[in-house]
């Protein structure tokens, strides 16, 4: 079964792009497959 995981803040620059794009990695290193969608709203 899949999972999602949201990454959200109201705020730019908090690091949502760093913590998304390492966690990805942490995932994919453990064999999963990954899909990232990174949308900007504004």
């Amino acid at each position: 079964m899949s999972k999602i995981i949201s990454i959200h803040s109201y705020r730019g620059g908090t690091g949502k792009t760093n913590i998304t794009v390492c966690l990805a990695a942490l995932v994919s290193s453990q064999g999963k497959r990954v899909g990232i969608i990174d949308t900007d709203i504004l």
